[in-house]
């Protein structure tokens, strides 16, 4: 083999090892390419859905006997219930450690609504039935209810040892 010849091979096997070093360079430019538009096109797909908060969804219809409300720490806040009687509650706030709200609705016609205080005392409580009454009282206050007997009224106010302070008619 003569000396130009030689040269010429020599320089084509360099270029094949360049080459080879450059295929591999470019086949993973690809694959990173490939990757980041995969990516990209998650990502686009992720801000396209309407935004649920995580384990919810949308129902047009829940049937159930009770309902829990929950606070942030998971404990019981409230809840919505139907009994075995018929009778419908909501309740709003726990009972013993914040104020609640109650709201009963009775199969027999008798329903109301009861503001209870932190300890669990009634503050205030509206009872419909035939005979309607509304309770005002808390701690200090004493109590002072108004009533309809046979569609008269009766106002009687008690203080905090119960005694009666004022009656009328």
């Amino acid at each position: 083999m003569n000396p130009e010849l030689q040269t010429l091979v020599d320089r084509i096997e360099w270029l094949e090892q360049h080459g080879r070093g450059q295929r591999w360079t470019a086949i993973l430019a690809l694959v990173a390419a490939l990757a980041a538009i995969a990516v990209s096109v998650g990502l686009e797909t992720r801000r396209a859905a309407p935004l649920e908060p995580e384990g919810g969804g949308r129902f047009s219809t829940i049937a159930a006997n009770r309902i829990l409300l929950r606070d942030a720490d998971g404990r019981v806040a409230g809840g919505f219930e139907v009994d075995r009687n018929g009778t419908v509650r909501l309740v709003l706030g726990r009972t013993g450690d914040s104020s609640s709200v109650r709201l009963e609705a009775q199969r027999n016609g008798i329903s109301h609504l009861t503001l209870q205080g932190v300890g669990g005392e009634p503050l205030a409580a509206l009872v419909g039935s035939r005979q309607p009454g509304l309770t005002l009282g808390g701690p200090g206050l004493g109590n002072s209810s108004l009533t309809a007997d046979d569609a008269s009224g009766l106002l009687v106010i008690r203080d905090v040892q119960g005694r009666l302070r004022f009656r009328a008619p």
